[in-house]
């Protein structure tokens, strides 16, 4: 049955997943309605269809997916992955933040194609921002780096924030309490 794939009957299916034949039970159709939590993935599901069709009509971003396409992978699969799956941010790296203007904080932020921008802010205890900005994209291209401009006298209970935005505008946040 190498290489075959379709229905037989009305029990098995034949299908190719990377090069090698899979048999599986047939699919059915439930007849629960859907829970709140499953509408939501298919209302996600097909936003993201939706960005990755407009994708490969832009010729700036097909150009980005086309290029991670490969092994498997379309530039459409690529894309759709890109707008289901988050930023991540972590090891972020505070402690020699003093509160003097100058200084570097850097954070990691990855994603499944590419991190466009992390904003960082930085408040006081009592939620009074005290700067915000951009960060910069270091070198090794996984962490980025913000150059204070504010002098923050009173450090205890300052929270910094992270936010991660990828390319078909997905955000995370990452929040340090000092």
């Amino acid at each position: 049955m190498h290489g075959h794939q379709g229905m037989v009957g009305d029990m098995l299916v034949f299908k190719q997943v990377n090069g090698k034949t899979v048999v599986s039970q047939r699919p059915r159709k439930s007849n629960k309605p859907p829970t709140e939590g499953q509408l939501q993935r298919q209302e996600r599901f097909l936003e993201a269809s939706i960005y990755a069709k407009n994708a490969g009509n832009n010729p700036a971003l097909k150009l980005i997916y086309e290029a991670l396409a490969g092994g498997g992978k379309t530039a459409y699969n690529v894309a759709m992955a890109d707008f289901l799956k988050f930023p991540v941010l972590s090891k972020a790296i505070t402690e020699e933040y003093t509160g003097a203007v100058g200084e570097q904080i850097r954070v990691r932020a990855i994603d499944v194609v590419r991190v466009q921008s992390v904003g960082v802010s930085i408040s006081a205890a009592d939620e009074t921002l005290i700067e915000q900005g951009e960060a910069i994209l270091s070198l090794n291209g996984l962490d980025w780096e913000y150059t204070t401009t504010q002098l923050n006298p009173i450090l205890i209970g300052c929270k910094i924030r992270f936010v991660a935005t990828d390319i078909p505008g997905n955000t995370a946040t990452l929040e340090v309490t000092i």
